[in-house]
């Protein structure tokens, strides 16, 4: 064998080994690509889910509040009052129509809202609640 051919023969050998390698390589990154971006949207999932969670832990919160201020003056009216809690906050709302109250809470963490509508009777004897609804705003 002439030296030219051997040469030609390793070196087809080399560009062989060079193109598997960026072939394992580009499979292997389009691999890691693949659980990044899955792990990426989970994450994503769990912080929208935390999110909603953390609103509605606010919202709920804030209808005990109400209600204790309810409890406290009975002929109380609250529009768009913004109640702050840490860096999130709760907007409540008490109408009041002779013995009966509605009040609508927004409980706000970040870009998540949650809502509870509560339909209640105040008396002497204290606060009967008859209904209550929750929604998402988000």
């Amino acid at each position: 064998m002439n030296p030219n051919q051997l040469f030609l023969k390793h070196n087809q050998r080399g560009v062989s080994a060079l193109y598997a390698v960026i072939i394992i390589s580009a499979i292997a990154f389009l691999f890691a690509s693949s659980v990044t971006f899955s792990i990426m949207s989970e994450l994503e999932a769990r912080a929208a889910d935390d999110g909603r969670v953390k609103a509605g832990i606010l919202a709920a919160g804030c209808v005990d509040e109400a209600l204790r201020r309810i409890d406290i003056n009975i002929d109380l009216e609250l529009s768009d009052y913004n109640l702050p809690i840490g860096e999130e906050y709760c907007i409540i709302n008490i109408v009041k129509s002779g013995m009966e109250r509605n009040i609508i809470v927004e409980g706000v963490s970040t870009v998540y809202h949650q809502r509870i509508i509560i339909n209640a009777d105040v008396s002497a004897a204290g606060i009967v609640v008859k209904n209550y609804n929750f929604g998402d705003l988000d």
